[in-house]
C-alpha cells in the first residue's frame, strides 16, 4: 500500500480524495469577516421535564369557524350598517357604524388577546384607546351632522 510520503500518494496534505483528514492535523485559522451563526445543540444528556397535566396543555376544543367571533359579529354590525345608510338613512347609519366600533372598543376590553382574536392588534390599552377614539369621534360627528334639508 502507498505511504503518505510516496508521490503517487496524491491529494492535499498527503490524502487521497474521499478519505477523511487526520484529526490530529492542525485546523487551518478562519478568513475575517461575517460567519454563519450556529444553533448550539440540544443538551440530550439531561432528562426531559415531566410534561404537565392535560388540562394546562391543551385547552378546551373550540371549532375553528367560531374561534374569531368577536371579529365577525363586529363586522356583520358593519355591514348592517352600511345597508341602512345605502337604505338613504344616513343619520341612523352612521349612528349605527359608531356603535359598531364602539362594540369592538367593548370586546377588546373585556376579552382576553386569545379570545379577542383579530381585534387584538396592539396592545389592550393602545386598541382601546385607538377604537374608542374613532367610534366617539363617528357618534359625535353623526349626531351633529345636520339633516339634509
Amino acid at each position: 500500500m502507498a505511504e503518505p510520503t510516496d508521490p503517487g500518494y496524491g491529494g492535499q496534505h498527503g490524502r487521497r480524495a474521499g478519505q477523511p483528514a487526520d484529526p490530529n492535523a492542525p485546523v487551518p485559522p478562519r478568513p475575517a469577516g461575517r460567519h454563519r451563526k450556529v444553533a448550539p445543540e440540544p443538551d440530550l444528556t439531561t432528562p426531559e421535564a415531566p410534561a404537565p397535566p392535560p388540562s394546562i396543555v391543551d385547552p378546551a376544543p373550540v371549532d375553528r369557524r367560531w374561534r374569531e367571533w368577536p371579529i365577525a359579529l363586529v363586522l356583520t354590525c358593519v355591514l348592517i350598517s352600511l345597508g341602512v345608510v345605502a337604505a338613504n338613512h344616513f343619520r341612523r347609519g352612521s349612528v349605527l357604524l359608531a356603535a359598531s366600533v364602539l362594540l369592538a372598543t367593548g370586546l377588546r376590553l373585556i376579552l382576553p388577546a386569545r379570545q379577542a382574536g383579530l381585534l387584538a392588534v396592539r396592545s389592550r390599552l393602545l386598541d382601546v384607546i385607538a377604537l374608542g377614539g374613532l367610534g366617539g369621534g363617528l357618534m359625535v360627528l353623526a349626531l351633529v351632522v345636520p339633516p339634509p334639508s
